[in-house]
């Protein structure tokens, strides 16, 4: 598991108030590759908690205002996810075709940034 995690994006974070059922305090993020999937793991237990399907082609996640950001560049979709229920809560479309490989949310939680390898872009 830890071999192919590596081979994903890494993001880690403080959940407050959010327990696994091991009682880690923190939780792992891993997405990347073209599985389409978001992977929640358990810190220090490294338990995997839940895979999220969401797409075909998750290339970058981000964390803010208690959300998982996971964006998905075969799509050009950027989907939500809720950190107390660990399930997709909403999906946001851009522009076709955007090619989006990164994202980014600002420091107060309030707006995403995507930038768009076909195109040149952020939106």
């Amino acid at each position: 598991m830890l071999r192919s995690l590596s081979m994903g994006l890494i993001a880690l974070l403080m959940i407050f108030g959010v327990a696994t059922a091991q009682q880690d305090p923190w939780i792992g993020v891993a997405a990347g590759g073209h599985n389409g999937k978001v992977i929640l793991f358990g810190i220090p237990s490294m338990k995997l908690l839940k895979e999220i399907p969401l797409g075909v082609d998750i290339q970058d996640v981000v964390i803010g205002g208690g959300t998982i950001y996971a964006v998905d560049k075969a799509l050009d979709k950027v989907f939500a996810i809720d950190l107390k229920t660990l399930t997709k809560t909403k999906t946001i479309s851009l522009p076709s075709p955007f090619g989006a490989g990164s994202i980014a949310i600002t420091p107060d939680g309030k707006s995403l940034f995507a930038a768009g390898e076909l195109t040149g872009k952020v939106t």
